[in-house]
């Protein structure tokens, strides 16, 4: 009889499963239907360099070459253009949408079979997997920007994060290699971390003794050490208007210095309450460093940027120490910016990881030394207020939160609650493409609206009017989030 119970169980939680994936399918497809962007025929703006690629990359790559940057993330489009090559397929643009939407679809599996890989392999419990499966698909960049902007590489390197994750979790060391070096010219960044995990992929020693060092109080101190430094380099070098332009604001530096202070201010207490005060003896790096272990692992990826040396020209795109730079000073342009646009992007994630913080931080580093130093990483990228660029670390989002959530009981309705209302704060109902939107794309008038509906995911060039709309639905979306948590019987009492 118990058999049969839990058999009846198992379908009925399969089945809610395969309705999620359903109505995800359908999501997208109702964005990518009914909305393209009214740019450069659909392509959009950084999308129209990576169609050339899908257009052109044959006879690109022996010709002209690319610049340093974008030569690192022109996968899968050079793979498109190769399969259209070998079909004997015009590259018109009719054609390479049809193409790319053909390999979001493909993409989209593939983030389905690894997330439940993943859920088996870390034992996640029905409830975790709903809340998870709907803050990697229910959001905001799954069903809309994603479908309105297919030409990006973001969401394929979605899936090279989860694929060479799931891989270093099992210990298939070739495997997360090889997906790796696929995610070096998606979005380099995967790699890097990959390389950082299986270069220090053992546990923490605990027979060695950590050092006591206030993280908490050291760490926000050396993010507003680096603010101050970084305008008094403005100052110097640069003219009064600089960091205006940066940040694409015309507040007063007394305003972007107040932001700097109440940024430290919230880093200070979610650090606080994680208890953040400890680092690992250095020999718990140093005896498993392995010179042997680093020349395999870096091996593949110095012969692929070696390989790329020869068809890289000498064009400059961007610079990658301006970016990092830019994380650091966009957050002065509102208050607590980058917290109001991860809501804005990736929904109640962001939320979970701040209430449950203590634990998260926990289960985030329990793994390995890698872990632990990519945990700070992760800090640091999370300051950027254009959230896509903590894609990469979504996979470790994941596994810490899920460890987490698998220590709560939730109940069924508040379950549900949940996941429609992730579903809602992904904003795919939300038309894009209203009467003057193309023009005011091509004349660069971003900051008004229509324009500033396109602009919502992306925390620089939000308009006050924009963050403060965005800001209001965060606050409320914590409260709400908050409070289904408190007053849920079956979940406990304290949230970490």
């Amino acid at each position: 009889m118990q058999k049969i119970i839990d058999y009846k169980t198992h379908f009925s939680n399969r089945s809610i499963f395969y309705f999620l994936i359903f109505i995800t399918l359908a999501l997208f497809s109702f964005s990518a239907l009914l909305e393209t962007h009214p740019h450069n025929d659909g392509a959009g703006f950084d999308g129209l360099f990576y169609r050339d690629v899908a257009q052109s990359f044959l006879s690109t790559i022996k010709t002209e070459g690319y610049d340093s940057f974008r030569i690192h993330r022109i996968f899968p489009f050079f793979v498109l253009n190769l399969i259209f090559s070998w079909c004997s397929i015009e590259t018109n643009n009719t054609n390479l949408m049809y193409g790319i939407y053909f390999f979001h679809y493909i993409n989209l599996f593939i983030q389905f079979l690894f997330f439940f890989k993943i859920a088996k392999f870390l034992k996640w419990t029905h409830s975790t997997k709903l809340i998870l499966f709907s803050c990697l698909f229910f959001n905001y960049f799954n069903l809309k920007n994603s479908p309105y902007e297919p030409f990006q590489t973001d969401a394929f390197a979605i899936s090279l994060s989860f694929i060479s994750y799931y891989y270093i979790l099992c210990k298939k060391t070739f495997l997360s290699l090889f997906f790796s070096i696929l995610a070096f010219i998606t979005l380099p960044l995967t790699a890097f971390l990959n390389i950082i995990l299986l270069l220090f992929s053992q546990p923490k020693n605990k027979n060695l003794k950590a050092y006591s060092v206030p993280l908490f109080k050291l760490l926000p101190s050396l993010y507003l050490g680096a603010v101050f430094l970084i305008l008094l380099l403005i100052k110097l070098f640069k003219n009064e208007n600089t960091l205006n332009i940066l940040l694409l604001s015309n507040a007063s530096k007394f305003f972007f210095i107040s932001n700097a202070f109440l940024t430290t201010i919230f880093l200070y207490c979610i650090m606080k309450k994680a208890q953040i005060n400890k680092i690992p003896h250095y020999k718990s790096f140093f005896f498993q460093f392995s010179i042997k272990n680093l020349f395999l692992f870096l091996s593949p990826f110095i012969l692929t940027k070696f390989i790329l040396s020869f068809y890289t020209n000498s064009n400059y795109y961007y610079d990658p120490s301006l970016f990092l730079s830019l994380i650091i000073l966009r957050p002065l342009k509102y208050p607590l910016i980058f917290l109001v646009n991860h809501i804005t992007y990736w929904g109640i994630l962001a939320i979970l990881v701040i209430l449950f913080f203590n634990s998260f931080y926990k289960n985030f580093i329990r793994i390995s030394t890698g872990h632990y130093l990519v945990f700070f990483v992760f800090l640091f990228f999370s300051l950027d207020s254009e959230s896509r660029h903590i894609l990469s670390f979504l996979p470790f989002i994941f596994s810490a939160l899920g460890y987490t959530l698998n220590e709560l009981k939730i109940s069924k309705k508040a379950l549900s609650f949940l996941v429609v209302f992730q579903v809602i704060l992904s904003h795919f109902y939300i038309p894009i493409n209203k009467e003057g939107t193309l023009k005011a794309m091509q004349e660069g008038d971003f900051f008004t609206f229509p324009a500033q509906w396109y602009f919502m995911n992306f925390g620089p060039w939000l308009h006050t009017k924009s963050y403060l709309f965005w800001a209001t639905i965060s606050f409320f979306s914590i409260v709400f989030v908050y409070f289904l948590i408190k007053k849920t019987p079956r979940w406990p009492r304290r949230l970490d």
